[in-house]
């Protein structure tokens, strides 16, 4: 089985130990992955308010890169990146007038795009092409654990392109019975994390921070997983500064849920690079 990948500016930087994972997650389980080339940035939250226009040409270059390579499917990790990939290509799809817009611009760069793409999330990739009871086939690892999947606001919106239900999502509980861990009902799933605010308005993203930890921890969860990497970095780089600023302990082991999915299937530190997470001395406390 082969797929591309979109990594995205995100996983090449800070947030690398997505990708890594991915890939090495990915292998184990015989799927292999080849990165589009010369692939751009999909413009992300700024350039829309910029420039509307250009943020989906951003996108839709990436969408013809890909078709003109033969590639049927791309995996976008990014939920940010599988956002905009999905919607602009939801758009071509579905509305011949922009099809014809975007195409206008494209030519110039001697490019076109007629849409023959399909843009999945990961996990909707290993759930509904891999297939869970082929990837609980390959589980070496059971991880029995209380875990809290975390989606974000962008994983599940807008309707067009949402994987599954917005009002409760189950994508990430799969991946946690799969391993053999029990998942835990709380209230801020598909909250908002504050995303770019910690920069800008920290103390409003800060209080979404907290609270979603709380939340986890009232509901009695020993670690979070999750699949976006600005929801990973807040909820991981943060405990410290919000312990101080609430005064209370919300320290709480955050993983992506490729990392989750490597341990389980007995990958190691180095080749999930679970080091890089800011809670890890916590996660070794519960993974033993």
């Amino acid at each position: 089985m082969k797929v591309a990948i979109y990594p995205g500016c995100s996983l090449e930087g800070m947030e690398n130990s997505y990708l890594v994972s991915l890939i090495n997650t990915f292998k184990t389980l015989g799927i292999d992955i080849e990165e589009i080339e010369d692939w751009n940035c999909c413009g992300a939250t700024a350039i829309p308010s910029i420039n509307l226009m250009f943020s989906y040409l951003l996108s839709a270059r990436v969408l013809s890169i890909a078709e003109e390579s033969g590639i049927n499917t791309i995996i976008a990790p990014c939920s940010e990146c599988y956002n905009r990939l999905a919607y602009v290509n939801y758009k071509i799809r579905n509305d011949i007038k922009f099809k014809e817009k975007i195409n206008d611009y494209l030519k110039n760069i001697g490019l076109k795009y007629d849409g023959s793409v399909s843009v999945k999330h990961p996990l909707e990739f290993l759930i509904k092409d891999y297939g869970i009871e082929k990837l609980k086939g390959k589980i070496k690892k059971k991880i029995d654990r209380k875990i809290a999947g975390y989606y974000g606001c962008l994983f599940v919106r807008p309707r067009e392109i949402a994987i599954e239900s917005a009002e409760n999502p189950k994508t990430l509980d799969e991946i946690i019975k799969a391993v053999g861990g029990t998942p835990v009902e709380y209230d801020y799933k598909t909250k908002c994390c504050g995303a770019s605010l910690i920069i800008t308005k920290s103390d409003a993203a800060l209080k979404l921070i907290r609270d979603i930890l709380k939340s986890c921890i009232d509901a009695s969860a020993e670690m979070i997983i999750t699949a976006c990497p600005l929801c990973h970095s807040n909820l991981d780089m943060q405990q410290e500064t919000i312990s101080i600023t609430y005064r209370e302990d919300l320290r709480i082991p955050v993983l992506y849920f490729t990392q989750l999915l490597g341990i389980s299937l007995g990958l190691n530190d180095e080749e999930l690079l679970l080091s890089k997470n800011l809670t890890y001395e916590l996660l070794e406390e519960v993974i033993k």
